[in-house]
């Protein structure tokens, strides 16, 4: 009886910690929607590349419950590199296409 209990109580455990696996990834891919869980990078990732002659050479995510920062290195025309950090309460992430993609230029232009 003693080993039934231990290979339940095993089971038990292994379905837990299974399921705090699965539970502490981001809920969704990074597939280029501009909506859900990646929509706020997506956006500005697709406004990026969108802006002739630069390119994203590099990002990061911190990824939480919510999406909280993200950032990109990107490199302009003349070969500069330049970092981009988008934070939570940043106004970048509420701004319709165009005009993010306007702020994004001037911000790479002024860096």
């Amino acid at each position: 009886m003693k080993t039934f209990q231990q290979s339940l109580w095993l089971a038990f455990l292994t379905s837990c910690a299974a399921t705090l696996l699965v539970s502490c990834s981001p809920p969704a891919q990074k597939d280029g929607r501009e909506s859900g869980y990646y929509g706020d990078f997506n956006r500005v990732s697709n406004a990026l590349v969108s802006i002739p002659g630069v390119v994203v050479t590099n990002f990061w995510i911190n990824r939480d419950i919510t999406l909280e920062e993200f950032g990109f290195d990107v490199t302009t025309a003349t070969g500069k590199p330049v970092h981009i950090a988008i934070g939570e309460p940043d106004a970048l992430r509420r701004l319709p296409r165009a005009e993010l993609v306007e702020a994004l230029r001037k911000e790479i232009e002024r860096k």
